[in-house]
């Protein structure tokens, strides 16, 4: 699972710094929908500077370089090179290693030596070792994952069908069918809204979610406007997994980060 995973991903920075005497190990991880590297396990007894989680696709360090190229890089004078990744004080020495699922990369892992020419063929093969055994690994969780989102979808259409034997009011059934889905997948929010043709107007009938939505229960709204209505008029699903890169005209909760 992607918890096993991530306790897993510490498991080998942490030894690669114990048993190859590694400076600093660090592993970077894409998240599925995003172009971004985040910070999934680091082990050493220095900080990584600037304090942050992630590694932009847009910068130009041996990491962001690593992933976007495919492709190992070796700096053993780290100082004297643009790519050189800043993130230890000390770091004198620099490898990058892509971890590839089906030839692309979903993930660098990076370490650290404290003298230059800290490393050589042999560091280089280890991490391309390790990075295979890793991909496989990533491929199992993601499979799994795939796997239990579909028996999820099972068992939820199964009790919506229950659900819908059970109650005849429509408001309560609506209640119930968005309930259900966020306590089953842990959505942050869901939201269930009416469309009425005649009038062209969207509805807010029923919604769950710590956060409460902009309209109240019932309110209307026109479907010139925001993004359900941009789903209504084009009649297609719409998905946005960084909702900042979205039009600032379209509605959304505070805290929401995508959107589906």
């Amino acid at each position: 699972t992607s918890v096993e995973l991530e306790a897993l991903l510490h498991i080998v920075t942490k030894s690669l710094v114990e048993f190859f005497s590694y400076y600093q190990a660090v592993i970077f991880i894409a998240r599925e929908g995003e172009s971004d590297l985040r910070l999934s396990a680091h082990a050493g007894v220095e900080a990584i500077q600037p304090q942050r989680d992630a590694v932009a696709a847009q910068e130009r360090d041996i990491i962001s370089a690593a992933y976007a190229e495919n492709r190992p890089i070796l700096l053993n004078y780290a100082a004297a090179s643009p790519l050189q990744a800043r993130l230890f004080e000390q770091a004198a020495a620099e490898l990058a290693v892509p971890i590839m699922l089906e030839r692309s990369p979903v993930g660098v892992i990076y370490v650290v030596g404290l003298e230059r020419d800290a490393f050589d063929e042999k560091d280089l093969h280890l991490l391309k070792v390790i990075s295979e055994e890793l991909s496989l690994l990533i491929k199992d969780a993601a499979e799994f994952s795939k796997l239990r989102k579909k028996n999820q979808r099972s068992e939820i259409m199964h009790k919506i069908g229950q659900v819908t034997i059970q109650t005849f009011d429509l408001k309560q059934f609506l209640a119930d069918i968005v309930h259900l889905i966020h306590d089953e997948f842990g959505y942050y929010h869901v939201a269930f809204h009416t469309y009425e043709k005649r009038s062209e107007q969207l509805e807010l009938a029923a919604y769950a979610g710590e956060e409460k939505p902009f309209s109240p229960i019932g309110e209307k709204h026109s479907i010139l406007n925001g993004i359900m209505g941009l789903v209504i008029r084009s009649g297609q699903m719409y998905c946005a997994n960084d909702i900042s890169k979205e039009p600032e005209e379209r509605e959304t909760l505070l805290q929401t980060k995508s959107f589906l």
